[in-house]
């Protein structure tokens, strides 16, 4: 497999009204976002609602996701949990359904020293040889991978090639990018640094917000890296800042769940505890996706 570029969507998972996997609404997604144009799909991350779903579930997303996907982009599950026996079961699964690569976070809940998650990582590299992303999102995970430990990780873990940097940080984003250089590739995985990360080097974006505009986060990566046209890039950027301001600020699932839906492609509402948007916030949301000429 070619090295992953570009934008890979961090896809929402659609549940029926009975809150059962919405098959038929995976599939359509999946169609959707390639003709888009986007270069790869990542289910069942964060904003695919991993942490509310049951292992059976996540697998039955991968499977559907690597059947409608065809082959004709990479998709890497995000396979992270607690346990690393449950992580190594779901990236098994997820090769052998055809997956090109997984995302897997670092265990969250109990704080782990960088000696524990190498061991984690190396024994899910040992089980299952598929490139691996490292998903670094300390606000979520209290573990924030530092640009040495990673580097350390992919010396002595050949197929960690990837990180997702979710921390939000300009600065931390920089400074992965400085020290890793080619060895690594670093992907921007934080809404509003998104036309930063490009600018600055970035190989692409994990985005949430390609659910809802994925022609747009296309069309941005292209111009700022291939025809590098920051002008253009800047100018699309100032439309579509606002709405992922408002993604990060109203809850971030529900938010672009709305704004799928609001796009055309139904996904139906978050997995309680997770409340859908209030009309009015639905309604803000609309006037804010209105100069981007994508509603359904």
């Amino acid at each position: 497999m070619a090295r992953l570029h570009g934008i890979l969507p961090a896809m929402v998972t659609p549940f029926t009204v009975d809150d059962r996997v919405d098959e038929a609404a995976t599939r359509n997604l999946v169609r959707s976002l390639m003709d888009a144009g986007v270069h790869g799909l990542i289910p069942t991350g964060s904003t695919g609602e991993f942490s509310a779903m049951t292992l059976d579930e996540r697998m039955r997303v991968a499977d559907v996701v690597i059947e409608a996907a065809g082959g004709k982009v990479p998709v890497l599950p995000h396979t992270g949990a607690v346990a690393t026996r449950e992580v190594v079961a779901l990236s098994k699964h997820a090769k052998n359904s055809g997956a090109n690569g997984l995302m897997i976070v670092p265990p969250y809940y109990e704080p782990l020293s960088e000696e524990e998650v190498r061991a984690h990582y190396a024994a899910v590299a040992a089980a299952v040889n598929l490139p691996i992303m490292l998903y670094s999102i300390p606000s979520c995970t209290g573990f924030a991978f530092r640009p040495e430990f990673v580097l350390r990780l992919a010396d002595e873990i050949p197929s960690i090639q990837y990180v997702k940097d979710s921390s939000g940080d300009a600065r931390a984003l920089q400074a992965m990018l400085s020290a890793l250089g080619d060895r690594v590739q670093v992907f921007n995985g934080w809404d509003t640094l998104s036309f930063f990360g490009l600018a600055a080097g970035t190989a692409g974006c994990v985005w949430g917000a390609a659910n809802v505009m994925p022609r747009e986060c296309v069309a941005l990566y292209d111009l700022a890296v291939h025809k590098q046209d920051l002008k253009g890039a800047k100018e699309l950027w100032a439309r579509m800042y606002p709405a992922n301001v408002f993604f990060e600020r109203e809850g971030y699932v529900a938010s672009v769940k709305a704004g799928a839906t609001l796009a055309g492609r139904a996904v139906g509402n978050p997995r309680e505890p997770i409340k859908q948007l209030s009309a009015s916030k639905i309604e803000e949301l609309r006037q804010l996706l209105r100069p981007l000429g994508i509603l359904a």
